[in-house]
């Protein structure tokens, strides 16, 4: 990739609520402020209880760019133009300072087919050479990946005469694709696109400290919290740690099993997911965990000083 230093970066995501993409858009948006830029702004739906996202950035609520299902053409056609016309506007401001990094977080997921498209269309039409504006496309996930309601929304306005997959993977000149994994970056590669590897930027502060290390005994602190859920604890077991959401598409209950059966172990999993779905999965799995009694622990960051921690990078316990 040829050296470009954007004076305005503008980011752009579906929306502000807590998940590991936006833990990533508050990191960027902070390394942004310390280059200095010019112009820092993130482009989502804003839902105004949350404070997910850092003031190092100004938020630009769009509540078109949240997620979204389309059954006919016309909503489609009308959203993307919407939503194109919006971001074209910013980008196309004459005030804003130049050169300019546009970037989209998860585009090619297929969670709102209509941003994916403006996106698209606002590089294809801004007028500006990979010189002045770069657009980047970062692909945290694949739609590929257990996603089914998503591919089933590309595979219906596919029917429908759009070529959607054009608009997740666009290839204008000005658009680049990056990856936080190399298999990410090995599979767009393959794909014959622009990919490169950028790993997501993480802040240390030293070893995070942890409610249980101020126990006598971290295994009577976790068997208590194990007996409070209904759980079970077994000290004289190794420890298991599954650093993600319990949500559907994260295969909890197989890691329960392989935890449990294959490797005689303890178990300690993340947090609940926000959706109905996966509220359910929650309640469900946690009934399996208390009517058999389970060495498993729910909601993990509950053992770390929230001072200390975010809620959404947790995995170095063990």
């Amino acid at each position: 990739m040829k050296k470009f230093k954007p004076e305005s970066f503008i980011q752009i995501h579906y929306h502000d609520r807590p998940g590991g993409v936006n833990s990533v858009i508050s990191q960027y948006a902070r390394a942004f402020d310390a280059m200095q830029a010019k112009f820092n702004c993130i482009i989502c739906c804003c839902d105004k209880n949350n404070k997910t996202l850092p003031g190092f950035a100004g938020l630009i609520d769009i509540p078109e760019c949240n997620y979204r299902t389309f059954k006919n053409r016309n909503d489609f056609i009308k959203t993307s133009d919407l939503l194109a016309s919006a971001i074209g506007s910013i980008i196309d401001n004459p005030d804003l300072p130049r050169p300019i990094c546009i970037i989209g977080h998860n585009l090619t997921l297929g969670k709102n087919c209509a941003l994916s498209a403006a996106f698209s269309k606002c590089a294809e039409k801004s007028g500006f050479s990979d010189k002045e504006a770069i657009f980047i496309s970062v692909v945290h996930d694949f739609a590929e990946e257990g996603r089914i309601e998503n591919l089933a929304q590309i595979s219906l306005l596919e029917k429908k005469g759009f070529n959607i997959k054009e608009y997740m993977y666009p290839i204008h000149e000005n658009i680049r694709y990056i990856s936080p994994n190399a298999r990410n970056v090995a599979i767009l590669k393959k794909a014959h696109l622009p990919a490169h590897l950028l790993l997501n930027p993480v802040t240390m502060a030293g070893v995070y400290p942890a409610k249980m290390e101020k126990m006598v005994n971290k295994n009577k602190y976790l068997s208590r919290l194990a007996e409070k859920d209904g759980t079970a604890w077994e000290s004289d077991i190794p420890v298991l740690f599954y650093p993600c959401r319990c949500i559907c598409r994260k295969n909890i209950l197989e890691a329960i099993l392989i935890s449990g059966f294959v490797f005689r172990s303890n178990l300690l999993l993340g947090s609940p997911g926000t959706s109905a779905g996966d509220t359910l999965l929650f309640k469900k799995v946690v009934g399996l965990c208390k009517k058999h009694p389970l060495p498993v622990i729910f909601d993990c960051n509950r053992i770390f000083t929230k001072e200390h921690i975010n809620k959404n990078f947790s995995s170095n316990i063990y």
